[in-house]
């Protein structure tokens, strides 16, 4: 395994893993382009090139064709940037869904993720308490891939706080 790992006399893990992985995922196309590159690439381009055939951008990112309020089949009412305002009866609605004070004025913040903390979820948890209390607004957290007792449960905590469960 010496010439997997081996790079100019040192030992190179990244490379060994490139060399030996089916795929290579990287956050976006445009940076599975960029690491060809040397400037990009810290040294290890011409092994990134030579398995290009396994390299595959993911957009890190939302999918503007699904998420598109103009065709969302979630969301309470369509709207477009031509109707905006029915952003403000979505909320109501939601408010109202997730019993939450039905106020115009507060500011309501959307989170969704798996339980993990490489996406965050301790650090979000650690801010809950202070976002809720000292900046007064209203928070909608939706847990996915989380295991089958809380199937579809929501919980809301005074009235500014809801947590839904999907699986």
């Amino acid at each position: 395994y010496r010439s997997i790992l081996d790079q100019d006399g040192d030992v190179n893990i990244l490379k060994g893993a490139i060399v030996t992985a089916d795929k290579v995922i990287t956050v976006s196309p445009t940076y599975a382009e960029e690491i060809k590159t040397i400037e990009h690439s810290n040294g290890l381009s011409s092994i990134v090139c030579e398995n290009a055939y396994k390299l595959r951008g993911i957009l890190n990112g939302l999918d503007y064709n699904f998420y598109n309020p103009e065709t969302d089949r979630i969301i309470y009412t369509n709207y477009n940037k031509d109707t905006i305002d029915v952003r403000k009866k979505n909320k109501e609605l939601l408010q109202k869904e997730f019993s939450l004070e039905v106020n115009p004025d507060k500011p309501m913040l959307a989170f969704c993720s798996r339980i993990n903390v490489l996406k965050g979820f301790d650090l979000i948890k650690s801010c809950i308490e202070k976002l809720i209390n000292e900046l007064d607004i209203q928070l909608v957290v939706a847990i996915t891939h989380i295991i089958n007792a809380y199937k579809n449960y929501h919980y809301v905590v005074d009235n500014q706080l809801a947590v839904i469960f999907e699986r």
